[in-house]
């Protein structure tokens, strides 16, 4: 079971893991396959062109989210006290990334949240659509905020 994260006790936490959410990727599924059901319904019904259109729509979001379930057990983040670790690459330290935040990008009617930072080594930018993690935007902006003060702190201790 993967761990939520508790924003009264988080200071107990060693280290945060993000999936991708496990209820996003399986309403894109089920989605995926209702459209292959109403395809093949109206195949027998004889509307060629509309179960045309309908498999040709499925094929696209199959295409869209079928990484979604070859990774949902992986984690696509790690955040802990001493930086941020990108999928199985390095982890990029504390000391090196500025500028985490959480922006947003209006879409028609909604928005789309996207967690954002800046590593200074390698002077490359990362950007996560946040929406698709199994936590809220402020869940892992809190997350990532208590973590970067753990670094501090521990850092302050070293020196001193």
């Amino acid at each position: 079971m993967r761990p939520g994260i508790d924003l009264n006790n988080l200071w107990y936490s060693e280290e945060t893991l993000v999936y991708y959410s496990r209820s996003n990727t399986i309403f894109k599924v089920v989605v995926f396959l209702l459209f292959i059901l109403v395809g093949f319904y109206l195949l027998f019904v004889n509307l060629f062109i509309v179960s045309i259109l309908l498999f040709i729509a499925s094929g696209f979001l199959f295409q869209k989210n079928f990484h979604f379930l070859l990774e949902w057990d992986r984690i696509q983040l790690r955040v802990n006290s001493e930086g941020i670790q990108v999928k199985n690459k390095s982890l990029i330290s504390w000391a090196s990334i500025k500028n985490e935040r959480i922006t947003y990008v209006k879409v028609n009617r909604g928005r789309l949240s996207f967690f954002e930072f800046y590593d200074i080594e390698l002077h490359k930018s990362y950007k996560f659509n946040a929406d698709d993690f199994n936590f809220s935007p402020f869940e892992l902006m809190k997350s990532v905020k208590i973590h970067r003060e753990r670094f501090v702190r521990n850092n302050e201790i070293e020196l001193n």
